[in-house]
């Protein structure tokens, strides 16, 4: 028989592996990534890396990421949370996160599937370290022209804007086909670099002063790489993005004939366009700058109802087959709370000759996103390629006015 002295010390034991497992326990029931701002890092090409911005937040018993871009902020959410390992989707873009996590590391893959595309990422609790507010003897505030692909033969312009506190960078870049987001970085004696990273772009800009110009490198993804060049001049401006699209001789109005997202062939012949003012858009459910015009108009039909001038949008899409892209679009209808059909122009590629191929009226598809602006009889009296969105200041708020104004005349044409 044992003694008193032996129980006494094996039910010790058995306490202390009790409570042992029961810490061990709780321990793997708090690997959720620490609440906070972290820091990651996106892979690109030469050995570069991205910065990304962003925080985790709690979300009952699971969390999601909210990315910042300057003055921009992005949710995410976890599709799928299993131990140490998540899924992490955008509300509308059709990317994603591959993700192993603990509670001080998140590692793993950036997904583009419709373009079969994966970035390494990695990040660690804590803010980027913040660039110095105080003066800097190197001067990036201002206006600057721009050339890129400046090693190919056929380069484009931009035009950069920036706004310099310390060394503190922010801004954006504005071409012929929109803007390149809100971009944020920081200033290091005579060379800047700014990133960002929307749920579908991943842009990083690097680049040093020569003389009285700046010469870089722009990264997008690890799949694309242009030199660039710019300098100071504050009375550039782009070519007027009403003049970059029109419609070829012969015609005399737009026509088409697509599904929209039920697999209903619909066309301006439709009772609900015929004899009608229409605006058209073109779009991309995988195009950021699309997205933002999708909700400027979105929020526009909300607040003016007094307008009652029919839209419909054409997306050119990555997806296919035709099913998984018509489900794509539906998805992005109902998230971003388009009251108007979304037709599926094209799907597999949205090479742009191909586009004009649909619309051979036109003389370009241009950019996307094209918003056209339609009479009565359906001939475009505007066509306005490209959009700048909320981080170009002035030139949206001018944007926004002259839309507002076209479609008070085309108003004007249902009475």
């Amino acid at each position: 028989m044992k003694s008193a002295s032996q129980i006494l010390s094996a039910l010790s034991s058995v306490s202390f592996l009790i409570i042992l497992f029961l810490f061990s326990s709780c321990e793997e029931e708090n690997k959720s990534p620490e609440p906070g701002q972290w820091t990651g890092y996106l892979e690109v090409q030469e050995g570069k890396k991205l910065p990304v911005r962003f925080a985790v937040v709690e979300e009952g018993e699971s969390w999601k990421m909210t990315f910042y871009n300057a003055e921009e902020t992005l949710d995410s959410y976890v599709a799928k949370l299993a131990e140490e390992k998540a899924k992490v989707e955008f509300p509308v873009f059709e990317t994603h996160f591959d993700l192993n996590y603990s509670k001080d590391s998140l590692w793993g893959k950036y997904l583009l599937p419709n373009l079969g595309r994966e970035l390494n990422f990695s990040a660690r609790p804590g803010k980027m370290k913040g660039a110095d507010l105080e003066p800097s003897d190197a001067n990036f505030e201002g206006s600057w022209q721009a050339v890129f692909e400046t090693e190919t033969p056929t380069p484009y312009p931009a035009l950069a804007e920036f706004k310099q506190e310390g060394t503190r960078l922010t801004g954006t870049i504005r071409t012929t086909t929109g803007d390149y987001r809100y971009l944020e970085g920081e200033v290091k004696k005579d060379s800047l670099w700014l990133s960002t990273f929307d749920g579908a772009h991943q842009f990083l800009f690097l680049a040093g002063m020569e003389s009285d110009s700046l010469k870089g490198k722009f990264y997008s993804g690890n799949h694309y790489l242009s030199e660039f060049t710019a300098w100071k001049n504050a009375e550039y401006e782009l070519p007027s993005p009403d003049s970059l699209t029109y419609l070829l001789p012969g015609y005399d109005r737009l026509a088409f004939s697509f599904k929209d997202t039920e697999g209903q062939l619909r066309s301006l012949e439709d009772e609900e366009f015929k004899g009608k003012p229409v605006v058209v858009q073109l779009i991309g459910s995988w195009c950021p700058n699309c997205l933002e015009e999708s909700r400027f108009v979105a929020q526009y039909r909300k607040a003016h109802s007094e307008i009652e001038v029919p839209f419909v949008a054409l997306a050119f899409e990555y997806a296919k087959p035709e099913e998984k892209a018509l489900s794509l679009l539906k998805r992005h209808q109902d998230r971003l709370e388009m009251d108007y059909p979304i037709l599926l122009a094209q799907y597999g590629g949205v090479d742009k000759q191909d586009a004009q191929q649909k619309l051979p009226m036109l003389s370009s598809v241009w950019s996307y996103p094209t918003i056209l602006f339609l009479d009565k009889n359906h001939k475009p009296i505007r066509i306005h390629a490209g959009f700048n969105g909320k981080a170009t200041g002035e030139v949206y708020q001018k944007f926004t006015e002259e839309f507002h104004e076209t479609l008070v005349e085309l108003q004007g044409q249902l009475k």
